[in-house]
């Protein structure tokens, strides 16, 4: 389930197409979810309807990926629970992502870790800018991929990052 064509799309793509080379995994297909929940179900439901022998759906962001869930109850299938159902993965790395982990209606996120992004090119900006300190032109974030088995600690540190007191 893909967002509207542009960078994020391609980019994605290009990594899709490199990690499944070779697999024999076979794409049933493609539809447009826009990045939205609504459009993400609609093409979810669309894809399952087209083929059913899917197994796994990828969606190229949160809100798609809770809208490919969405589409998997309302088909009466069943969601993947580490031995069978539909396997679903998205890309981001939103609070939502580990709780949709936690209650079973997310497989996995690639975690691209908006939070802690946020945080280094704070850290970055203020370094550089009060403090005059030479700022590396490149500052690494790390990406995983977040499932069942390493949930808890994104989850944890997003729970901190979102209530954070700003005041």
């Amino acid at each position: 389930v893909w967002g509207s064509a542009g960078n994020w799309a391609t980019s994605r793509l290009a990594g899709l197409e490199a990690s499944l080379k070779g697999s024999g995994v076979k794409v049933a297909g493609f539809q447009r979810g826009n990045y939205v929940e609504d459009a993400g179900e609609t093409a979810a439901l669309s894809l399952l309807r087209h083929d059913s022998n899917v197994n796994a759906v990828y969606a190229e962001n949160s809100e798609m990926g809770v809208g490919v869930s969405q589409a998997i109850k309302q088909l009466g299938l069943k969601a993947w629970d580490g031995k069978s159902g539909i396997i679903t993965v998205t890309a981001n790395g939103k609070l939502s992502d580990y709780q949709n982990i936690e209650n079973g209606t997310l497989t996995a996120v690639a975690n691209v870790n908006p939070v802690e992004q946020g945080r280094q090119s704070i850290i970055a900006m203020f370094y550089r800018q009060i403090l005059g300190y030479t700022v590396a032109p490149v500052i690494n974030v790390q990406c995983k991929v977040v499932d069942a088995s390493s949930y808890k600690e994104a989850l944890a540190y997003y729970n901190w990052a979102y209530t954070y007191p700003l005041s």
